[in-house]
């Protein structure tokens, strides 16, 4: 793995500790996720509205009945395109697979496939 495909999952890691952690402290802004997960997550990152328009992100509470696995995606069908492998072969963008989730707090953020590039306004990556 990259310096930078590194740095991004470790940073997705985080980012779901912390959603966790806000899902367990405040039930407002646990509901806003459940209700518009990309919408409430824009909002606490200072990212663009729509900037994750192109991302699903799946929301899965747990309870007492109930514990949620996120498993990594199929990638054995997974193929660069010949623009993406140029793109790689010449060091100008980079795509990283990322399947990651936490279960923690009553929440399971997992988050698929993407390309991510997006700062947020406070300075802080996504």
């Amino acid at each position: 793995m990259t310096q930078d495909a590194q740095a991004i999952q470790e940073r997705f890691n985080e980012v779901k500790v912390e959603i966790a952690q806000k899902c367990a402290e405040d039930n407002d802004f646990r509901e806003a996720l459940l209700s518009d997960t990309n919408g409430t997550i824009e909002e606490e990152y200072g990212l663009e509205k729509g900037a994750l328009k192109d991302m699903e992100i799946v929301i899965a509470p747990e309870d007492n009945n109930k514990i949620v696995i996120a498993i990594p995606g199929d990638t054995s069908e997974m193929e660069l395109s010949d623009d993406e492998l140029d793109q790689v072969a010449g060091g100008f963008a980079f795509s990283v697979a990322l399947t990651v989730g936490v279960i923690a707090a009553g929440a399971t953020v997992a988050v698929g496939t993407g390309t991510i590039v997006q700062n947020t306004r406070a300075g802080r990556s996504w």
